[in-house]
């Protein structure tokens, strides 16, 4: 057991060596205690979410990490792996909740399928949604939201963040940015375009 927690801790500490080479933020692992309650308050509404009532629980996060931006800016990170008692599906899910002076400005989710290997899911860390609060808008945020979810998910999973195939006409606009920038792509899946990161930071 104690050779397992060790190789645990590496992991995570290669994890977060990574994430830094990638987006030069310096991510540290932090308690359930240390997440701001508007924070927790959102990872556990997420973390609630197709679980019945009987089966969910408070914490259930395998790992939560913080890392602050250049600009004072923090953001806050909660993963668990989560089977849906809608369809048995099991999917990793990565919760990120961006603040600026303890309020949110916006979150993403990003989802890597375990149990569904058909061509949707397998290899393809995506994003589950994205949003940016109304006040927080035409300030970049969404595009560093991706950019940040693309390092974690290459330094976790080793794979690059790709878009689903459900994607609004404002996060179109991010994704069409980061082709602009060399830094994306898009391809065609099955009749619906769908983007993904092609080179790191």
């Amino acid at each position: 057991m104690e050779k397992l927690k060790n190789l645990n801790e590496l992991a995570r500490q290669d994890v977060r060596e990574k994430f830094r080479d990638l987006f030069g933020a310096e991510m540290v692992e932090i308690a359930y205690e240390d997440l701001p309650e508007n924070v927790r308050n959102h990872f556990e509404g997420q973390s609630s979410k197709f679980i019945l009532p009987e089966e969910y629980k408070v914490g259930n996060f395998s790992t939560l990490y913080k890392f602050s931006h250049q600009n004072g800016d923090e953001t806050y990170v909660g993963q668990q792996d989560k089977t849906y008692d809608t369809n048995g599906a099991t999917e990793r899910l990565t919760y990120f909740a961006d603040t600026r002076d303890g309020e949110m400005t916006g979150y993403l989710e990003l989802r890597l399928g375990i149990s569904d290997l058909s061509e949707y899911f397998k290899g393809k860390p995506f994003v589950g949604f994205t949003r940016t609060h109304s006040e927080f808008l035409n300030q970049g945020l969404g595009k560093r939201r991706l950019e940040e979810a693309n390092a974690y998910s290459l330094s976790e999973h080793s794979l690059p963040l790709n878009s689903d195939s459900l994607v609004t006409e404002e996060a179109k606009k991010v994704w069409e940015s980061l082709i602009k920038d060399g830094r994306a792509e898009s391809y065609d899946e099955n009749g619906k375009e769908r983007f993904r990161f092609i080179s790191q930071k």
